[in-house]
């Protein structure tokens, strides 16, 4: 073969080795595992995310689930009315608190002791942290109970706690029981963002 012939598939194969590398250094800039797409994601891209990880987390029934409120949060107003306490340890991150509702399964994220909190939710609440990529907190009701002020519905009823039982109400922090969990305690990756209108409070 002659040296021109030779150039061709070397320089295909130069290619070739170079985007592996520019991939592997996209890659390692991120080993939380995170989504790094939501670090400047724009509102619509934020709500496609929320959608896409409730739809892979919990059971939907009847395909409803719908965002009826985004926003983005600063440490400084935390907590938020009606949800517990996250610590971010020092950090500050930038936040977005997404709410959707639907018609809900979160069975697999209750825990033990929330004893007979119910399964079938009507809300789901995220506060998402955009530079890991994933919800800080994920709080779930079956009737939006103590979430009026938060999601600007005074419709919805007040948070009753029963007697003895502070942590078991109507409306339950996911994962329960803890209400501060430490910065970097997040769960798995949203998935990759679409688009979807922003709708305001």
């Amino acid at each position: 073969m002659q040296p021109r012939q030779l150039v061709k598939p070397f320089l295909i194969g130069l290619l070739v080795f170079s985007a592996a590398v520019l991939l592997a250094l996209k890659v390692s800039a991120h080993p939380q595992g995170g989504n790094p797409a939501l670090l400047n994601a724009s509102a619509e891209d934020i709500k496609e995310a929320a959608l896409k990880y409730t739809y892979t987390r919990f059971q939907v029934f009847n395909d409803d689930a719908a965002v009826i409120l985004i926003r983005p949060v600063t440490k400084e107003q935390l907590p938020l009315p009606g949800l517990p306490e996250v610590d971010f340890g020092g950090e500050a991150p930038p936040l977005r608190l997404v709410a959707l509702k639907g018609d809900f399964d979160v069975r697999g994220l209750r825990h033990p002791s929330a004893g007979d909190a119910p399964w079938r939710v009507t809300y789901i609440v995220y506060l998402f942290d955009l530079k890991a990529g994933a919800p800080a907190l994920t709080y779930v009701s079956p009737d939006g109970a103590g979430l009026g002020e938060l999601l600007n519905d005074p419709s919805l009823p007040e948070k009753q706690e029963p007697p003895g039982s502070p942590e078991e109400g109507a409306a339950t922090p996911v994962p329960p029981p803890a209400h501060k969990l430490p910065y970097g305690a997040l769960e798995p990756s949203a998935p990759t963002p679409g688009s979807i209108p922003e709708t305001e409070p």
